[in-house]
């Protein structure tokens, strides 16, 4: 047996949770032996002093089986409990779903998703979704290019280790792979030039909701007037910086960024109560879109949804994990 890229199979992912359990961490152990699982088993067969080919083969497996032989003396349990096995041959040892009760029958894997680049703008060209909720924003993506729009991003996944801030939240949608961010400074910027721009939703949560416009040449979009707000920083008499929040109306065509998104199952999120108070523009949230499809009020956890990318041990090893885990989403979350 061996693994190089492309190998898929619960193998493989046995194979991922045994070499992050000694100390080359692989990325999610989601069975799909990619890049980062490549450079774990690089670094690994350096540290051994074998031939560092990324290749997971028999002289690679047979120095990874002798560790966990010896690990086995010590904890045989709990290797087994983390679905931590030998790889030579095919007797491995898989854990049964009810050994791990919050555990998915079946991982999703993460995706990566292509993002539009606009000059003069900071942004990524890329970012990563859980695979279900990445087939949903392609078609998404594919709807705004055909509308000649651009979807800028500020990222999607988050790191489990990434921690919380005023501006984070301990249950975002990004540690599920469920959220992407536009770019931030593509709007309330400058309004003759924004690829998008935002209008103040006074009708929804106070008006701390925001429609989103799409800039387009597209001449088959008409031409709509926008009441479009943008920000300005100040300091004040202290020196501590505040921003101001102003309005004015721009006529171009431009197209509902945030109904198509809601189409695809994508929803807005309110602006934070701090930046409509002055507060620092990481609060006004207008780039933020959560998919909600799948998500029952009362009933879903946010373990739950954890547990579709990440095996357990790596959800304890969330520094909210034991915080967080039984939140109730509609009540605990979101």
């Amino acid at each position: 047996m061996r693994f190089t890229i492309g190998s898929i199979g619960p193998e493989v992912r046995v194979f991922q949770r045994g070499l992050s359990a000694v100390g080359y961490p692989t990325g999610p152990a989601d069975g799909h032996y990619g890049e980062e699982t490549e450079s774990a088993v690089i670094k690994f067969q350096q540290d051994c002093g074998l031939y560092s080919d990324g290749i997971a083969g028999r002289d690679t497996l047979g120095r990874y089986n002798s560790i966990l032989d010896s690990l086995e003396e010590i904890v045989p349990d709990s290797l087994s409990a983390m679905g931590i096995g030998r790889v030579s041959d095919f007797k491995i040892v898989i854990p049964p779903p009810t050994s791990q009760p919050h555990l998915a029958a079946e991982m999703l894997t993460w995706t990566k998703c292509p993002a539009d680049k606009v000059e003069g703008y900071a942004g990524y060209s890329s970012l990563r979704l859980r695979k279900d909720v990445a087939d949903k924003y392609l078609e998404l993506y594919s709807a705004v290019s055909d509308l000649g729009g651009v979807v800028t991003t500020a990222g999607g996944r988050r790191s489990l280790a990434s921690k919380s801030s005023p501006s984070r939240s301990k249950t975002s949608m990004h540690y599920l792979g469920r959220a992407f961010d536009l770019a931030l400074p593509t709007a309330m910027q400058n309004l003759r030039r924004d690829p998008y721009l935002v209008e103040r939703d006074y009708d929804s949560d106070n008006g701390r909701k925001w429609t989103l416009w799409c800039r387009t040449d597209n001449k088959s979009v008409p031409k709509v007037e926008i009441k479009a707000s943008y920000v300005t920083a100040h300091k004040n008499s202290k020196g501590k910086r505040y921003t101001q929040l102003h309005d004015k109306t721009v006529s171009c065509r431009a197209f509902n960024f945030t109904e198509l998104a809601k189409s695809f199952g994508f929803h807005r999120i309110s602006g934070r109560r701090s930046f409509f108070r002055g507060g620092s523009y990481s609060g006004a949230e207008w780039w933020h879109f959560s998919y909600l499809p799948g998500l029952e009020k009362n009933k879903t956890t946010f373990g739950s949804e954890l547990l579709k990318t990440y095996t357990v041990p790596q959800c304890e090893d969330f520094v909210y994990w034991d915080l967080v885990k039984d939140y109730l989403y509609g009540k605990d979350w979101f």
